[in-house]
């Protein structure tokens, strides 16, 4: 092959980019040589733009308009026409470009590897390029959490994301999200899941420079020892906030475990803050975690019976995960609303093979550390048990002996574990922690259902002794009926 001939193959294959971009060129699945940060940029956008459904599941997680018809192109290195300073002018790791129809929707990429952090003045700069260059969207990339990609892990002034929208993926979310599709929902094309499964290989070497969650914030040991001396500082204290985001971080990288363990998107979220924004979130913990010196956060689990909520005690050091349930209504004695929630932590066997109570027990799986909280409401303190003594106390030990015939109106399922003095190490407290909230997923959390009335049923019978009386009654027109009351007047 001439050269001129190989010049014309490469053009071929090099379609000309967006005429507002005075550089920059199409991500490519094998890049050429350079930076860690450039080679992982271009495999993750040309795995974006050649794997459809995992192209469109990213972006609709930052509002992108995308859909089956649209055009996904993704650019790397870009530059654009700007009036900034030559000096002054920011230069982002990529673009991605959606199209449908005549319309487009535009997004930057900045990526972060290793322990690289995102620099606010550089994101600050992208904002502007974005405002300038009517983009829709600025998207980080780093080992960075987030709870969700729009409560991005860096503040910024506000004034800058009023048109232009901030969002943040981790590389712990972008792989999660593969696997996601790789394992559970698979792809239609087998080329393009061969695309992805290369993708994840790629991202799961160390030196590739993505990262799992796996250490807490260093202000982290100090807000712990600052709890156990009750020496809080202000909930506007910098190094109480940065232990809060350390929170968020890890409760973030329990939600993409579990997402993965169980085939469907779980939410996580701060328990009880409904804001969006980072600094609204950040405050209302760190407020909460001054007040009760406990942090909360709330997991959302498709069809689960609840939230799973995840409590994380500084004065005892302690890890809860729990549930809440709706008792059930159809039993009228609180044995039979004991037994009812005792029978759902049972493994899932075939009645005709449990002959008696002993078997079931036996058949039970090893979760003695469960407890079961009965809340029987208002004027009626609860009552806590283990799901072990429960069991071999016939359910008398969760009995109400003041008020025996009071129905239980809530059960709360938990599973608690002390940490001890692991609970202020960085890396030890990840370590410890992480694994509870699956443990108790997979022990009670799954099994569970709250109870609902049965439906109304039709009543096919009817009264005959009333039907024979409206048959027998006679006609009488209204008008008539009124004159023959206005003659007996």
């Amino acid at each position: 092959m001439t050269k001129n001939e190989n010049d014309a193959s490469i053009i071929q294959f090099s379609p000309t980019r967006p005429s507002y971009l005075t550089d920059g060129q199409r991500a490519r699945l094998i890049p050429d040589a350079g930076q860690d940060s450039c080679r992982i940029n271009a495999c993750t956008l040309a795995a974006i733009m050649s794997a459809d459904e995992y192209g469109m599941s990213l972006l609709k997680s930052v509002g992108a308009p995308v859909t089956k018809t649209s055009k996904i192109e993704c650019y790397t290195e870009v530059s654009f026409k700007t009036k900034l300073k030559a000096f002054n002018k920011p230069r982002p790791d990529g673009l991605i470009v959606v199209t449908r129809g005549k319309k487009e929707w535009r997004a930057l990429i900045e990526t972060k590897i290793g322990n690289q952090k995102i620099d606010k003045e550089q994101l600050e700069k992208y904002l502007d390029l974005a405002r300038e260059n009517e983009i829709d969207a600025v998207i980080t990339i780093s080992n960075q959490f987030s709870v969700t990609p729009e409560r991005h892990p860096v503040s910024v002034d506000q004034r800058k994301i009023r048109k232009t929208g901030l969002f943040h993926w981790s590389w712990a979310y972008i792989k999660t999200e593969a696997l996601m599709w790789i394992l559970h929902h698979k792809l239609a094309d087998p080329d393009q899941a061969y695309i992805l499964e290369e993708l994840v290989r790629y991202l799961q070497n160390p030196k590739s420079g993505a990262q799992g969650f796996n250490s807490m914030d260093p202000s982290w040991t100090k807000i712990c020892t600052d709890v156990r001396r009750d020496t809080l500082p202000k909930k506007t204290d910098s190094k109480l906030l940065d232990c809060i985001g350390s929170w968020h971080q890890f409760i973030r990288h329990l939600s993409l475990g579990l997402s993965l363990k169980t085939a469907t998107n779980v939410s996580a979220y701060p328990k009880g803050c409904k804001s969006k924004t980072k600094s609204n979130i950040r405050q209302h913990d760190a407020d909460n975690l001054v007040k009760t010196k406990e942090l909360l956060a709330e997991f959302e689990i498709c069809n689960a019976a609840s939230n799973v909520e995840l409590k994380c005690d500084f004065k005892s050091r302690e890890i809860t995960a729990s549930m809440r349930i709706k008792a059930t209504a159809a039993k009228k004695t609180q044995k039979g609303q004991i037994g009812w929630l005792v029978q759902q932590l049972n493994k899932k066997e075939d009645p005709k093979k449990l002959e008696d109570d002993h078997k079931k027990l036996e058949k039970a799986p090893d979760n003695g550390d469960i407890t079961i909280r009965a809340i029987w409401g208002k004027r009626t303190s609860d009552k806590v048990e283990t799901l072990k003594d429960i069991r071999e106390n016939s359910y008398e030990v969760l009995f109400n002996r003041d008020n025996p015939k009071k129905s239980i109106k809530e059960f709360e399922v938990a599973l608690k574990r002390s940490l001890g003095t692991k609970f202020q190490g960085q890396k030890t407290f990840v370590k410890e922690a992480g694994p509870i909230l699956l443990e108790f997923y997979s022990k009670a959390g799954q099994h569970l259902e709250n109870w609902h009335p049965p439906a109304a049923k039709v009543i096919e019978t009817q009264n005959p002794a009333f039907v024979e009386t409206r048959e027998e009654r006679p006609y009488t027109h209204p008008i008539s009926f009124y004159q023959a009351g206005r003659q007996q007047e």
